[in-house]
């Protein structure tokens, strides 16, 4: 009988498990922080500019970019990603600007050399009316003799950016580059900024932003782990974290914290706090619950900050207000994933975003007139909680039918062999 019994057993939990495989995730509204939702709200304000980000009818090529590095991060949306990458890879020197213009452009060309290789293309390949331009000799080009890039003032965040497309596509860095770079930080013992890299000289202006920027490059660089300039930097943006989030000129917001969690996706104690403090800014089931002017087309978005929030679930949302949100939204779905800027790519994405709704399982019909067996409704209800849709009449159920004959059979057969 145990023999039995076991039998039994071994049938009833590897059908059990069938079935489990076969359900689709379900978004948790319980849970804040859910990249599919903001991938799939990012997908539909690309797609509902042809592919790209309009502002004031024309293309906004940044920030185009910028949303299809939050939609690559996420693994969802393939279909959209590869769509947008073809408009990139299109665009000419609508972004980028001319070979003259590389001086002050370099930063662009950077951005772009990144995406396309995120999107399996070769920036080395980029047509323009001009000719065939090579993007990652254009950087070396107008990399300096002191390791800067261009002719104008450099930014620390989009050296980085060129460092980390030069050591994706050209395989290193130069070691120019990466000296300039570490020459930026403040390593001044006692500077509240000791470790920081930011917008002005060094130990003026420490920025989160910079620095998580700077880390990745410095990752991108081949930079020993447990070197002392990597280590103060980890060390100095962990230390930055308020109540979950990061702040960019003295506003704690999402976007920032996309970024820092981003890059410091393996410190589960920064990132977990992290997560909550992005999933207080989405806009979920809950918040369109609570709202009479927000409708599921906002599902998913993730406001810069709460006051924006509460402006939105009180008075609903602008075509003013989308840019922001969809800046905000690009950046912070960053903390959601745990790919960087030195891995992230396209490869492998899921086709499509999951469905954004937050319709609840339809009522069960009245019993139906079938007195010998059980009532049935005409439509099998689903579960859909902003994310993911759970079909009750799915194959599933299939599979449990399936199981259920094969566990009875199995029995009686037992029964008969003992």
């Amino acid at each position: 009988m145990k023999s039995l019994f076991r039998a039994v057993g071994v049938s009833a939990a590897f059908c059990m498990s069938l079935v489990l495989l076969s359900v689709p995730a379900q978004a948790d509204d319980t849970v804040p922080g859910d990249p599919r939702l903001a991938a799939s709200w990012l997908a539909s304000q690309l797609a509902a500019g042809d592919d790209v980000i309009t502002a004031n009818g024309a293309t906004d090529w940044g920030l185009t970019v910028d949303v299809f590095f939050g939609l690559v991060s996420s693994g969802l949306g393939g279909n959209q990603i590869s769509a947008t990458a073809a408009k990139l890879e299109a665009s000419d020197t609508s972004y980028i600007d001319t070979q003259a213009e590389l001086g002050s452009a370099w930063g662009r060309v950077a951005k772009m050399a990144l995406a396309l290789d995120m999107a399996g293309l070769d920036p080395r390949a980029f047509s323009t009316s001009e000719g065939q331009r090579d993007l990652i000799d254009d950087l070396t080009a107008v990399l300096n003799p002191d390791g800067s890039f261009g002719t104008s003032w450099t930014d620390y965040f989009s050296h980085s950016l060129a460092m980390i497309a030069l050591a994706r596509v050209d395989g290193a860095v130069p070691a120019d580059a990466l000296t300039w770079l570490l020459d930026q930080q403040c390593t001044e013992p006692g500077d509240p900024g000791a470790g920081s890299f930011g917008w002005d000289d060094v130990c003026g202006f420490p920025d989160n932003d910079v620095t998580g920027m700077a880390i990745q490059a410095l990752r991108a660089a081949g930079v020993d782990p447990a070197d002392p300039a990597l280590v103060a930097a980890e060390q100095w943006l962990t230390a930055q974290q308020v109540d979950g989030g990061f702040e960019a000129f003295w506003v704690v917001n999402s976007n920032s914290t996309g970024l820092a969690a981003q890059t410091l996706s393996s410190n589960a104690g920064v990132t977990g706090p992290a997560r909550l403090f992005i999933g207080g800014l989405q806009i979920t089931c809950t918040t369109l619950a609570a709202s009479t002017a927000l409708s599921v087309d906002e599902l998913g978005a993730i406001a810069y900050e709460k006051s924006d929030l509460d402006t939105f679930t009180a008075d609903g949302i602008t075509d003013a207000d989308t840019w922001m949100l969809t800046f905000a939204t690009a950046q912070a779905i960053l903390g959601l994933s745990n790919s960087d800027f030195t891995s992230m790519s396209a490869a492998g994405a899921t086709p499509e975003t999951p469905a954004r709704t937050c319709s609840t399982p339809d009522p069960l019909e009245p019993p139906a007139e079938n007195p010998g067996g059980p009532s049935l409704p005409a439509h099998p209800p689903q579960v859909l909680t902003g994310g993911s849709v759970l079909p009750t009449s799915s194959w599933a159920y299939w599979v449990a039918a399936v199981c259920m004959i094969a566990g009875a059979t199995l029995l009686q057969r037992k029964v008969t062999w003992q």
